[in-house]
């Protein structure tokens, strides 16, 4: 091995240091008779010294069941760094930056006893080998947690939730000036939400203090950020401060922030918290900058503290001062001095915690005396100069008023009214009184127990499972605010065993035919029922014999001898209303649902928080034709055992939203048509549900004309050959479809999944996914939503057949360019109706297979179309309808083509015959050769 001395490149700077030294010495001695101004002794800085006192580390997590993980930087749990919600078996990636001197951060979270778990995350081995440091755990212990819907399920602060960073300045760029470095002095902190729709985050800049004489005022570009699509907000805890959106006006580009009114702060000495007394925490000024994008499925607002582009802007001249190695804004009048340094020496550095300053004319490396040692090793030593200093010569809040965040003043609390809840074995809803300022997870050690909850005024409710021939269960319930762990709450939870000795309902066509039988006798008609109650236990009807049961109520199961579980249908006209309940605990069917509530045309509302299906296996076509039915919860039920759920909402044309959450889906087999004709769903989310088992999802949406968002995980699935055809097909309002994690690898059909969905613009795949797709006849037809078409990493190389696949397609451009087209041979009318594309980019296709090409731009009045240089007409293929009825005779399209192609074209437009492509490769039609 050879082993060589590592150099750094040093410049001296003995002169430039007495020059800048001895001016500052005679500015401070006129404003601060009798300091000691003596010079800095020579400072030898490296030149590739980038004043970096951070690290990137991420953690990578997983748990096998979903609960909430926090990230602290102390062993004792009061500095959050992140909070985030776990998926039950999914990996979860959380970044963060920390300054360089941690070696370990904290892991916590809850057991199934309700206790905290502390684990160390060992960062400090990590970081010799990389400036980034990756970590991975595994947690198998811990309690199942339910988060509030709406809620953020990830909160990520930086430095952390308890105080504030530090950047500092010099403002006589491009003169070194006096290295106080309190020119202006900023506190800042990030903190990132997000929720199951949006992201959200928030950059609290605060003013700690102002030391320099000069116009400047503080800003921040948030790099890795568009301002397309972005919500801007602020608020300010001083009226004398305001943000300035200074990018309001751009279509796209970073977003970039100044705070005006700062030099406003300043007292009558020109200077604002540099001297003693120091201001009080509480009155140091801040302004908050809230930025806010609809999740959709690109999240651009959790970024890195470097993606922070802090700076003081010159409102005279225009000039930016940031730190090393750091750009301009568009906005600043000085041009890209990106080195923001003179030889090694900065105008601006930040510290990813808290640090004192400097009072007025003290310069930097006399107060902290290692600071010096840490800048000419180029960090390599000293990097606990921040904790080593004059305390005589510092403003510092460190002693007992650290400056906090402003939103974290109050404490969370939540006052448990009821140590002791008694859950019905039937399950459902459980009230238990409840005062709380915060939101909270609801966190029990019993896996699959609690399958929801809410909040109402002064009221937790609890959904619970049912619990039948089993044991009793008793566990402890945690309320854990979701942004600190260390505040618990607890509550017992009960919940007795009951063996089911009730009767069986027939809950297929029969249950329908019984609630017709009913309102028929009672002189109505089946329409006239709008509302069906299934409640589970009610003590109305107990004891009545069949023969003394009023005539508007009917025994649906069960005989004189079994009183106690027999099970009623009551119809109340009045209410329009059918409920079904029973004496016993719970209203259970038999092993099949199938029809259960078909044709009930006036049916708008049901509730099934009193049903058990557990021994049901077939839902198929349960609401069928519930014409108007609006929405539907089926999160009470017990779906474990079901394989068929084909056609459960076909034809409800009036339903707009379905609640699925922890629907059990693991032995599904069918999900045909599932969702057919809901002509007025607007969201779907699926992206809990277990479809190992799933063949089939052919016309799952099929005509969902309102629908707009679906969420889809289906990571694993056992598709047939043509399990995915018409999936989508008719949703006109889908504007995007992200199937990154769908499973493909049996299917080889993809007749029309996406057909006429003409709002359609992006569809995401993942790369390998698609690779055994064969037949794509119209798949894409009709797609495009007068925008640009894109598919991502699509992987089509198996497709023989693409005849019809973007027919019709609305979109003004089409880009496939990363298509691998190798084995296709049937490009028929592939682009034929494309009325408004003014560009087709196929420029990573291959013809050497293709056997038909009639009609594949037919009707098209294209601008341009890129073959690419691969795409090669065999010569045995008949080009007469390539570009039939192809035209845009206000203007020539452009052709770029490869060489063979552009000789194939001319032998053909100079043989005789064959009209019906020459008017446009000859008339309409220019050519770029590759």
């Amino acid at each position: 091995m050879n082993i060589k001395p590592d150099f750094c490149k040093i410049l001296r700077l003995a002169g430039v240091s007495i020059a800048f030294t001895t001016l500052g010495a005679c500015v401070e001695a006129n404003l601060h008779p009798g300091m000691n101004t003596e010079g800095n002794d020579s400072i030898e800085v490296p030149l590739d010294f980038d004043w970096n006192m951070s690290q990137d580390v991420d953690i990578q997590l997983i748990s096998n069941v979903t609960t909430r993980a926090y990230i602290y930087e102390d062993e004792n749990l009061e500095k959050l760094m992140c909070t985030t919600m776990l998926e039950a078996d999914k990996l979860e990636t959380v970044s963060l930056t920390t300054l360089k001197t941690f070696e370990n951060l904290y892991l916590a979270y809850l057991d199934k006893d309700g206790k905290t778990v502390v684990r160390t995350i060992d960062i400090g081995k990590k970081q010799v080998l990389t400036r980034a440091a990756n970590i991975s755990d595994e947690i198998t212990d811990a309690s199942e947690a339910l988060t509030p819907l709406g809620s953020d399920k990830t909160v990520v602060f930086s430095p952390n939730n308890s105080v504030y960073g530090t950047v500092l300045f010099e403002d006589m760029y491009p003169e070194m000036g006096d290295y106080d470095m309190n020119d202006f002095v900023l506190g800042y902190r990030k903190q990132y939400g997000k929720s199951d729709t949006s992201e959200t985050l928030e950059i609290t800049l605060q003013i700690r203090a102002i030391g320099g004489q000069l116009p400047f005022v503080p800003g921040v570009e948030v790099k890795g950020v568009d301002v397309d699509g972005l919500e801007v907000n602020w608020l300010s805890s001083d009226t004398r401060l305001s943000v300035e959106n200074v990018s309001e006006s751009d279509a796209s580009g970073t977003p970039v922030f100044r705070v005006n009114g700062a030099q406003n702060l300043k007292k009558g000495n020109g200077y604002f918290n540099v001297n003693l007394p120091k201001i009080s925490q509480e009155s140091l000024p801040y302004v908050t900058i809230i930025l806010t994008r609809p999740l959709d499925g690109n999240p651009q607002l959790n970024i890195r503290d470097k993606d922070l582009n802090f700076f003081i802007y010159n409102t005279q001249n225009m000039v930016e001062i940031h730190e090393k190695n750091t750009a301009v804004t568009r906005f600043a009048s000085n041009t890209d001095d990106s080195s923001f340094h003179n030889g090694g020496l900065v105008w601006a550095f930040r510290v990813e915690g808290y640090m004192p300053h400097t009072i007025e004319g003290y310069k930097i490396n006399k107060v902290f005396p290692k600071i010096s040692n840490w800048m000419t090793s180029g960090g390599a030593t000293d990097s606990d100069w921040i904790s080593d200093f004059d305390s005589e010569s510092v403003i510092d809040y460190a002693q007992g008023d650290v400056p906090s965040s402003p939103d974290v003043q109050n404490e969370p609390y939540i006052n448990v009214k009821q140590t002791l809840v008694e859950a019905p074995a039937a399950g459902g809803r459980v009230e238990i009184p409840i005062e709380a300022n915060c939101d909270f997870d609801v966190c029990f050690g019993e896996q699959g127990w609690i399958y929801d909850f809410s909040k109402e005024d002064g009221k937790l409710i609890l959904f619970v499972y049912a619990n039948y021939n089993g044991s009793d269960k008793s566990a402890n319930v945690t309320l854990t605010p979701t942004t600190n762990i260390s505040k618990k709450f607890t509550f017992k939870l009960n919940q007795k065993s009951e063996t089911y000795a009730g009767e069986l309902i027939q809950a297929n066509g029969g249950f329908k035919n019984n609630i017709e039988s009913l309102v028929k006798a009672n002189g109505g008609v089946i329409a006239d029922v709008k509302k069906v109650n299934i409640i589970g236990h009610s003590d109305k009807y107990n004891g009545y014999k069949g023969s003394s049961l009023p005539v508007n109520v009917k025994r649906i199961a069960g005989n004189d001898k079994n009183l106690q579980h027999n099970v009623y249908m009551e119809w109340d006209a009045a209410k329009a209303t059918i409920t079904v309940s029973t004496p016993g605990a719970i209203v259970s069917t038999r092993n099949t649902c199938s029809a259960m509530f078909a044709n009930c045309s006036g049916l708008e509302e049901v509730d099934l928080s009193g049903l058990d299906i557990s021994l049901c296996t077939n839902m198929a076509g349960m609401f069928n034709q519930c014409r108007k039915l609006k929405s539907v919860d089926l999160t009470p039920l017990n779906t474990s055992n079901v394989t068929n759920m084909s056609g459960i909402f076909t034809l409800c044309e009036s339903l707009e939203s379905v609640n699925v959450k922890g629907l059990n889906t693991s032995n599904v087999t069918s999900m045909n048509s599932l969702f057919d004709r809901c002509y007025s769903l607007k969201s779907v989310d699926i992206s809990s549900w277990n479809t190992d088992k799933v063949r089939t999802f052919n016309r799952m949406f099929w005509n969902c004309q309102k629908l707009t968002d679906v969420k889809m995980n289906c990571s694993k699935t056992s598709l047939e050959e043509t399990g995915v055809k018409e999936m989508f097909t008719n949703c006109y309002l889908l504007p995007k479809v992200d199937m990154s994690s769908f499973d493909f690898h049996n299917a080889n059909d993809f007749t029309s999944i996406f057909s006429n969905c003409k709002s359609l613009q992006t569809v995401v795949f993942g790369k390998s996914n698609t690779s055994n797709i064969i037949y794509m006849k119209n798949a894409f037809a009709g797609v495009g939503g007068n925008g640009e078409f894109t598919c991502v990493d699509a992987d089509f190389s198996s497709a023989t057949t693409m005849d019809s696949a973007f027919k019709g397609c609305t979109a003004t451009s089409i880009n496939l360019s990363g298509w691998n087209t190798t084995s296709v041979q049937n490009l028929s009318s592939t682009f034929a109706n494309c009325g408004n594309a003014k560009k087709i980019n196929i420029s990573g296709w291959s013809a050497d297979n293709v056997t038909s090409i009639g009609s594949m731009f037919n009707s098209a009045y294209i601008e341009e179309i890129d073959l690419g240089p691969n795409f090669n007409v065999p010569s045995n293929v008949n080009i007469d309808y390539w570009f039939y009825c192809t035209s845009n005779k206000s203007k020539k399209a452009t052709l770029k083509c490869s060489r063979a192609t552009y000789d194939l074209i001319q032998v053909f437009t100079n043989t005789t015959g064959g009209r019906n492509s020459k008017p446009f490769l000859t008339q309409y039609c220019t050519y770029s050769v590759y």
